[in-house]
């Protein structure tokens, strides 16, 4: 295990792999989506709900073991049980196991499968298929082949090792972050509706928002962000008079209270 957070790329080039996906929901979708931009990469998948046209079905949990490089454990939590349970009877002597699966600790890999063998958690989000993930990861050892899986992750966005009593609150942050921050920005588009433009110009105008004010906080990063407020917030103006409000009725005291909502769920899920 890591015992502090470290942002530091290892610098090796993208590996060619096998890559198997035990379920295809929106996790793998993302992450089959970031890894087939390396055209030596290969996939086959299992999903029993979630079919898939364009990929290669394997034909049991066994198969899949079998002829992969890495599994990516691609399932919700209420379903991990049972997918352990089916991939325990596997040959894993040549494949690494990676999990996203929130709540899920290492530990509970390693009792489940049976096996002391190197084993991965993660926890990514949707911008994996865009480069722009931020991903938590963590692993039992740090092999040549974990190596790889850790390499494979840098080429859809920053990756940080991470110690996993700090997954709860990264999982609420990062990989929750982007609905919460969708949620926002849908505030800000219905208002812009009201203007009288079409929602699509809505949602047009507001990501827009978003890309300059994330262009402005790139460009001043030896600011801080209060420092970055206080440059748009004139003195009894109409931004001092909106933030004003954000501070009399503690709304900030409300985003906190939701990451720590998320956080407690996250931590539930791996009990």
């Amino acid at each position: 295990m890591h015992s502090n957070i470290r942002f530091n790329s290892l610098h090796l080039p993208p590996p060619n792999m096998k890559h198997g996906f035990i379920g295809f929901g929106n996790i793998a979708h993302a992450l089959h989506a970031g890894l087939q931009k390396n055209q030596d990469n290969t996939f086959k998948y299992i999903s029993k709900s979630t079919p898939n046209e364009n990929l290669d079905a394997a034909k049991n949990i066994g198969d899949l073991a079998e002829w992969a490089d890495v599994i990516w454990l691609c399932v919700k939590p209420q379903q991990a049980a049972e997918v352990l349970s089916e991939l325990r009877g596997a040959d894993l002597s040549n494949t690494i196991v990676v999990s996203p699966i929130a709540g899920v600790k290492i530990s509970t890999l390693q009792e489940t499968l049976g096996t002391d063998m190197p084993l991965v958690r993660i926890m990514p989000n949707l911008a994996l298929q865009y480069g722009h993930s931020v991903t938590a990861f963590c692993a039992s050892e740090m092999d040549d082949d974990v190596k790889k899986v850790y390499v494979a992750l840098e080429t859809m966005g920053i990756v940080l090792h991470l110690t996993e009593d700090k997954f709860d609150l990264f999982t609420a942050l990062f990989g929750s972050g982007p609905a919460f921050l969708l949620r926002v920005l849908n505030v800000f588009q219905e208002q812009a509706i009201v203007l009288g433009i079409s929602e699509q110009e809505a949602a047009s105008l507001v990501l827009t928002l978003l890309k300059g004010t994330t262009a402005y906080l790139g460009e001043n990063k030896e600011q801080s962000i209060t420092e970055l407020i206080a440059q748009v917030a004139s003195k009894g103006g109409v931004t001092e008079a909106g933030l004003h409000y954000f501070d009399d009725h503690h709304i900030a005291q409300s985003f906190q209270d939701m990451i720590s909502i998320a956080k407690e769920q996250s931590a539930r899920l791996g009990t």
